[in-house]
């Protein structure tokens, strides 16, 4: 079966006036929250201005993709979740910029609000806790590390203890532990 944006990807390639980037696959990206509803008593002013903005476009070619995404399912044009987001345009107060795995600035949710330190499996901003270290790897096809994909982010994992425990510690992020 041939992925909804690679359908999306070859109809667009012959509209040279607006590229269409693939968007990323649900699995990437969590939209559950998505569409933000703009009269929520909740929503902070600063999102408020920007569902509004992205919701009064009307068609996919009018989408601006620097800040909103397509998504007809939901109702048309949407404010884009941060991981959609390029680091330049992450200034959104949910919003913030951190290092992944492959090296890379990468914009992701903020976690709000910052803990004083991350707890184990802890992978947004600030400092973890005492006993634990920022590590990124995971096995894929046949065993093999890979430390550094696109999406991945470093996580808070007690590697050094001895022990190997939990899904996120394994032999490629905490090696030392994990055989």
């Amino acid at each position: 079966m041939i992925p909804a944006w690679s359908c999306a990807l070859l109809i667009a390639s012959c509209n040279t006036a607006q590229p269409v980037m693939p968007e990323p696959e649900p699995a990437d990206l969590d939209d559950s929250r998505f569409p933000p509803d703009p009269d929520s008593p909740v929503m902070a002013p600063e999102l408020k201005r920007e569902a509004e903005y992205c919701v009064g476009f009307r068609g996919p070619a009018d989408c601006p993709r620097d800040r909103c995404w397509w998504k007809p399912n939901l109702g048309g044009c949407q404010m884009a979740p941060c991981p959609a987001l390029s680091v330049e345009r992450c200034n959104r107060v949910d919003c913030e910029v951190m290092t992944g795995c492959n090296g890379e600035d990468q914009c992701i949710q903020r976690a709000d609000p910052h803990p004083e330190c991350g707890a184990e499996g802890y992978y947004a901003g600030g400092p973890c806790c005492p006993g634990l270290v920022r590590r990124c790897g995971f096995a894929v096809d046949g065993g093999v590390c890979d430390g550094y994909s696109e999406f991945h982010m470093p996580w808070c994992l007690p590697c050094g203890d001895g022990k190997c425990s939990g899904p996120l510690e394994n032999k490629c992020s905490c090696p030392e532990d994990c055989k």
